[in-house]
């Protein structure tokens, strides 16, 4: 990031384990200065922070974490700096064999390396086109499926800022 203070970003915060009392769940808006504030049972947590709102390609920002924030009972955690990075677009269509165009495919992207169970990213629209914004710069594998067919995996490499189409 360029450290500019960004207003308008979900900041959410997820109790890192089910097994830990307390709700364990809040969100915040950051204020026009880029501050947040959370109000939350003792735990353990995990914080993720997004864009409210889409700005235009260009400018969608990558999904941020930071993992294992303990937060003791009657204790404030402040000051604490999650950075933002200018994610990636990546776009195409989802076809059949005889190039029929697939509505309502679901796209699945997941890191290279050992596979990991995961939410699909979303779905193919009308004419089985997708675009996605603010995916993180990375190697990812893509794949996208219709009911019980699954086409292959395709590994995709996304640079900050680019569009990648499929």
């Amino acid at each position: 990031g360029d450290g500019r203070r960004l207003a308008g970003l979900w900041v959410v915060a997820e109790q890192s384990s089910a097994l830990e009392l307390g709700s364990g769940f809040g969100r915040a808006l950051s204020d026009a200065s880029g501050d947040f504030e959370l109000l939350l049972p003792p735990g353990t947590y995990t914080l993720r922070v997004r864009e409210a709102g889409s700005t235009g390609e260009e400018s969608a920002l990558a999904p941020a974490a930071l993992e294992e924030v303990v937060l003791a009972a009657g204790g404030r955690i402040a000051n604490l700096d999650l950075v933002l990075t200018r994610g990636a677009t990546l776009e195409g269509s989802v076809r059949r064999k005889d190039g029929s165009a697939v509505f309502g495919a679901k796209l699945w992207i997941a890191p290279t390396g050992p596979p990991v169970e995961s939410d699909p990213l979303g779905e193919s629209g009308r004419l089985g086109r997708f675009r996605f914004t603010g995916v993180p710069a990375g190697s990812w594998m893509v794949t996208a499926s219709e009911g019980k067919s699954v086409a292959q995996w395709q590994q995709v490499e996304l640079e900050s800022g680019a569009t990648r189409t499929l």
